[in-house]
């Protein structure tokens, strides 16, 4: 994604450098290079902030014939290719306009529109002193000395400036660069804004006398091109940062030379950010910092409760299963350490095992709720379609690894109906899920490689990440999980358009039972049970006609329910179930995505078993899996068109 963000870059500076060469204001064509350049500031706006692959297609598609256009324009005879261009531009610029109006906010990230800058992101509050990460430490080290540009990516309160900092201050560090210059850059900051704050760290004073963009350039180029130095940005939020600061890119237009970072100097750029770089020119390196291990978290949940002495020892399991459960992120360690040392009433025994044994206890929600400022930017900065797609990942249980086909199917049979997008976009979901990865929001637990592109197997949410993402569904009506009686009682559950049970007995209470189907009969579209497997059969709120998506594969089921066929909008099923699937399925004839699971202690018939023929007539249906059932033979000229997965076992 994004090749049209490159391409526009391209044809910018090539066009700047012509338009520099003082052609006459009355040739046609500077008028058309001008008129142009006026509309690649808006592709550029737009290339910047889509994170839809249509639109990044349609841009990479018409911005390739509209340069190769200009770039045949006569500019000592006039022709009528500057006719056909100024066309070609004005043509494109509309189909961009109406594509925005299609697609609304809901596939642009919100970077532009940031009022005040947070004055903290976590990372430098996360702990004064680095724990564990030696190995890190010194591959960043070697990084920084290897690489003109080197970004350190990870998750909020992770440490990463924590780290940046102590590499700034290390002795071969310190000894080897002429200069050192800390900038912290947050989400207002953009890269034309560097160079001035550069100034400002080197020599504040010169800023009086040099307002100028051009002479603060000229001024950096020529006091620092002798000498080495190191940059460090930290808190960047532009994922184009490094692609202009590397030193083949023109960051300043005219044929002026980059103002700092001249090649083969030695000076570095150290960048610190929760998202990685979009970048494809030049020596760059990602590190990826890594959550703490095991150990790594108890020994900084230690220094922070007990500050360097022992921990007693009859509070050492406890003590160990606490800082697990923080799931290696300092942050939370260090909110959950000073929860549980600030009271007196916390420190005995039996309430240490009390929060040991209950990953939900309130101390933890006490603490996620402290950090959520800290995550807050994260959520925010993200378009309303990524906001959406990170509320549906926490509707799984906490800490559960997603099997990455089950959410993708999911995403596309919800359809995101909240923001009306067009069908044709459904290949976007492994992109948005890269996106959530990308940003440090979602954590990959298997993953694989196809090419040069991470090949994500299964994925979840940091319980960090996951209450927040509850916690604004639930605020938005997007979305609820229901865990306890009261859940299904409360006045949250009003208006939900899906709700996820994690607690499966809630479908047996009555009154929460009437509660959902009071409540959520004119909203909910979804049904998800996404609790442990419960192997008794229970009665599911199929009164709920409106629903377009039933998860119940974790429920067993001893009979088919006929009570499914009535529900007519369904597009995804799935079941674990005993017996036969009837006739009347086909009356679904909405279903896209259809799961059969068998109970596991039911063995195989010997007899092959198939699935009724009028499964045949289902012509929507996308992916079947069916565990011990066959595909019947079909009558004569039929067939599942749509039918792109078929599974059996």
């Amino acid at each position: 994604m994004f090749t049209s963000f490159f391409i526009v870059d391209d044809l910018k500076i090539w066009i700047e450098k012509r338009l520099a060469k003082n052609l006459n204001p009355d040739d046609g064509s500077r008028q058309v290079l001008e008129l142009v350049s006026k509309h690649l500031d808006y592709y550029e706006h737009i290339a910047k902030r889509s994170i839809s692959r249509d639109i990044d297609r349609a841009m990479y598609r018409e911005l390739n014939e509209i340069k190769e256009m200009v770039e045949s324009l006569d500019f000592e005879h006039s022709n009528d290719v500057g006719e056909n261009v100024k066309q070609k531009v004005e043509s494109f610029t509309r189909l961009l306009k109406t594509m925005e109006q299609r697609y609304g906010e809901g596939l642009y990230n919100s970077f532009c529109d940031v009022e005040e800058e947070e004055e903290d992101d976590g990372d430098a509050a996360a702990t004064s002193k680095v724990i564990g990460v030696s190995e890190v430490y010194q591959k960043l080290k070697q990084n920084v000395f290897c690489n003109e540009v080197t970004s350190l990516v990870g998750m909020p309160g992770i440490g990463k400036t924590t780290l940046a900092n102590k590499i700034f201050h290390d002795p071969a560090i310190v000894e080897y660069f002429d200069h050192r210059v800390w900038i912290r850059v947050g989400r207002k900051c953009g890269v034309k804004d560097i160079p001035r704050r550069i100034l400002a760290e080197i020599d504040p004073d010169s800023l009086q006398t040099l307002p100028a963009e051009e002479a603060i350039h000229e001024y950096l180029k020529t006091s620092l091109k002798s000498k080495k130095y190191l940059i460090v940005l930290d808190d960047v939020w532009d994922k184009y940062m490094a692609h202009f600061l590397d030193p083949y890119h023109r960051f300043f237009r005219h044929d002026l030379e980059h103002p700092f970072l001249h090649r083969g100097s030695g000076s570095r750029i150290l960048l610190t950010s929760r998202m990685r770089q979009e970048k494809h020119i030049g020596r760059f390196n990602v590190t990826m910092m890594p959550l703490l291990t095991e150990k790594e978290s108890w020994n900084l949940f230690c220094e922070k409760v007990f500050c360097g002495r022992p921990c007693p020892h009859r509070l050492e399991k406890a003590g160990k299963k606490i800082s697990k459960n923080c799931e290696g992120l300092p942050l939370t360690i260090l909110a959950v350490a000073r929860l549980l040392s600030q009271d007196q009433e916390k420190s005995t025994p039996e309430y240490w095992d009390e929060v040991a044994e209950n990953e939900h206890h309130l101390l933890f929600k006490e603490a996620y709720e402290e950090i959520s400022e800290v995550l807050l930017p994260s959520y925010t900065y993200l378009p309303r379609i990524l906001q959406i797609c990170f509320h549906f990942i926490g509707l799984f249980r906490q800490k559960y690894k997603i099997p990455r086909s089950k959410l993708i199917n999911l995403w596309l049979a919800d359809g995101f109906d909240e923001l009306n997008l067009d069908p044709r976009l459904d290949y976007c979901a492994i992109e948005y899920l890269l996106e959530l990865v990308n940003n440090s929001l979602v954590v990959v637990y298997q993953e694989g490689i196809s090419g040069m592109r991470l090949n994500v197997k299964s994925c979840g949410l940091h319980s960090s990440f996951w209450h927040l993402s509850n916690k604004k569904a639930r605020e938005t009506k997007f979305a609820m999980v229901l865990r306890s009686r009261d859940d299904g009682l409360g006045d949250d559950i009003k208006g939900q358009r899906r709700l996820s049970f994690h607690n499966h007995v809630l479908f047996s209470i009555k009154d929460v039972h009437q509660s959902v189907e009071d409540n959520c009969a004119s909203t909910t579209r979804s049904i998800l049970c996404f609790g442990p497997y419960h192997q008794y059969q229970i009665p599911i709120c199929f009164g709920l006609k409106l629903l377009t998506e039933l998860d119940a594969l974790s429920i067993r089921f001893y009979d088919f329910p006929l009570e499914v066929v009535q529900l007519v909008r369904l597009r995804y099923l799935t079941l674990t179930l005993n017996g036969k699937i009837p006739a009347s399925i086909s009356q679904l004839s909405n279903l896209q995505f259809f799961i059969v699971d068998q109970h596991q202690r039911i063995k195989y018939h010997k007899e092959p078993s198939y699935l009724p023929v009028e499964i045949w007539g289902m012509k929507e249906l996308k992916h079947l899996q069916a565990t011990g059932s066959d595909l019947p033979e079909p009558p004569c000229g039929t067939s599942l068109e749509s039918l792109s997965t078929l599974l059996n076992d």
